[in-house]
């Protein structure tokens, strides 16, 4: 299943380490998902400069081991963030 509102933005280093990072289009927040089980958004303080908040686990209670177990809960939680201005 493709999301049309998340773009992978991971660096090689990222990804030899097991990190997928993904912009979402529509707030540009970014949600990246790590080999350690977490899953973390960094909200947008200011999108001219790409400056963001520092990033939060969105699975603080568990580690979530299955790499598409971690996309979903990505996708779950981008369809849920309502940006405010």
């Amino acid at each position: 299943m493709r999301h049309t509102t998340l773009i992978e933005i991971s660096s090689v280093n990222q990804l030899r380490r097991g990190t997928r990072a993904f912009k979402c289009t529509t707030t540009g927040c970014v949600y990246t998902s790590h080999a350690s089980g977490n899953v973390r958004r960094a909200n947008v303080i200011d999108s001219e400069s790409d400056l963001f908040q520092t990033p939060y686990v969105l699975n603080r209670n568990e580690k979530i081991m299955d790499e598409q177990d971690r996309l979903n809960k990505i996708y779950y939680h981008s369809g849920l963030y309502v940006f405010n201005n």
